[in-house]
């Protein structure tokens, strides 16, 4: 009997300090957690209810609880709620996942818990700022596929993956999902390849490209190593492309008219640099892999660049566009 007061007491200190930071309080996260009827869950909910403030609401259609704030409108208050705002604005590449919809939850309870006459205030602040996404997936299951990854990635379950690369070309893999990735407004999977007759490789892919997702049984170990350091995978690498089979190149452009303005005011890679030519033109150094997004990124401003180094770049840019001189 003493150890089940203790044991029952223990868990009433752990659900305190649970809404004592802020966080929701569900009855079946209370029978889950501690193994309880729901009898017993709610009679630990009452117990909270009699010693804290609780505010109820509704998410996804189940009653939770939450501390009542203290309602002020302290500057660090308005700026959470600011920021809450703004980061669902800004993954929206997780729609539909339960990521997204405790992200939104916790904004709208943010929002909530200010006064009245602060709130006003907040919808003016996160107007400041606005997240734009230019380049919307149009796979139309991309919703599936992000869920059914996280999951994947948080259950090491290894997955297939029908694919279709940059190229067009279509195959199959069997991979290990380690993690996913924003990068450059693309969110991408980073797995281990497996192969028959190779040991377990790195691969990067735009999730966008996944045609059919399987999620299998089997679990995969992941190696000690798999730790990704993404600024040393995508140092030589415009857009998608990264652990490209060839080294990164010295790439020299000259640039004009509204180009090089833009290029003055904002680096497209790590390695930029430019000088002023004196003529409204700039030369633009890059260490880049010669990869098909830098060479569309150069067609992008033809007539109004001229690529002077190397000459392979030089030979492909000329081949799509006539009046580029490869001599």
């Amino acid at each position: 009997m003493k150890k089940d007061r203790y044991q029952a007491a223990s868990r009433l200190v752990e659900l305190l300090e649970h809404v004592d930071a802020g966080m929701p309080l569900r009855i079946n996260d209370i029978r889950e957690r501690f193994q309880v009827d729901e009898a017993c869950a709610r009679s630990y909910r009452d117990w909270i209810a009699a010693r804290r403030d609780l505010v109820e609401e509704r998410e996804a259609g189940f009653k939770v609880w939450r501390k009542r704030p203290a309602g002020d409108a302290a500057p660090s208050a308005l700026a959470r709620a600011a920021a809450l705002s703004f980061a669902v604005d800004a993954l929206a590449e997780l729609d539909g996942t339960a990521h997204l919809d405790e992200l939104r939850a916790m904004a709208n309870h943010a929002r909530l818990s200010l006064p009245e006459g602060a709130r006003s205030k907040l919808a003016r602040v996160t107007r400041t700022f606005r997240a734009r996404h230019a380049g919307r997936s149009l796979n139309p299951d991309r919703r599936n596929w992000v869920a059914a990854l996280i999951q994947a990635i948080q259950d090491r379950r290894l997955c297939g993956l029908d694919y279709e690369k940059q190229d067009g070309a279509r195959q199959h893999y069997t991979v290990e999902p380690w993690g996913m990735l924003l990068n450059n407004g693309r969110l991408l999977l980073v797995a281990g390849k497996r192969h028959l007759r190779q040991p377990t490789r790195r691969r990067i892919f735009d999730i966008d490209g996944i045609l059919a997702l399987e999620v299998r049984a089997e679990r995969f170990v992941e190696p000690a190593d798999h730790q990704v350091a993404y600024d040393d995978v995508f140092r030589d690498s415009i857009g998608i492309y990264c652990d490209w089979p060839t080294p990164a190149r010295d790439v020299v452009l000259r640039v004009g008219d509204r180009h090089a303005v833009a290029l003055r005011h904002r680096a497209i890679h790590v390695s930029q640099q430019h000088q002023d030519l004196g003529d409204g033109r700039i030369e633009v150094r890059l260490r880049v892999v010669l990869c098909p997004d830098l060479v569309s990124f150069v067609l992008a401003m033809l007539p109004h660049v001229e690529v002077v180094e190397p000459q392979d770049l030089r030979e492909q840019v000329a081949r799509h566009f006539s009046g580029v001189t490869t001599s």
